[in-house]
């Protein structure tokens, strides 16, 4: 259930970015991506249907940086609670929180999406968010080098 958002037309922001040395580059990209995630992660959390307020409460912004395979990407996504999280005793079958997204044909269960629409709703408000960020992120790191 991933989703991803590119910006295209930042080329010379993204000249300015990789010029800064690699640490501050994670540095810059980790904190404007988790400002951008922000509104995604709130209008999660108002969107999700509510019973006991478990997955609401558990929903958070996760960032996942760099590794061998994929040493130019970093990213934040709205992580859902896992399993232990939302204290479902073991003999409980299913993943609720992809039952509300998805719904379960099977069981006659509607879905009731709350990740995919947050995205689609603040979708500009994170683009713009990230833009801010990156330049002034940029320009810090810059005037610091």
């Amino acid at each position: 259930m991933t989703q991803t958002v590119r910006i295209d037309g930042l080329a010379d922001l993204n000249k300015k970015l990789l010029e800064l040395e690699p640490k501050l580059q994670r540095k810059t990209l980790g904190k404007a991506l988790k400002k951008a995630g922000q509104p995604v992660l709130e209008e999660s959390k108002r969107l999700v249907p509510v019973d006991s307020g478990r997955l609401r409460d558990a929903l958070k912004l996760r960032s996942k940086g760099r590794s061998k395979k994929t040493p130019h990407r970093q990213s934040v996504s709205v992580a859902t609670p896992t399993r232990k999280q939302l204290k479902l005793r073991s003999d409980e079958r299913g993943y609720y929180p992809a039952v509300v997204e998805y719904g379960a044909a099977g069981r006659n269960i509607s879905a009731r999406p709350y990740l995919r629409p947050a995205l689609a709703n603040q979708q500009d408000k994170v683009l713009a968010t990230l833009k801010t960020e990156l330049a002034r992120g940029v320009l810090y790191a810059a005037k610091s080098q």
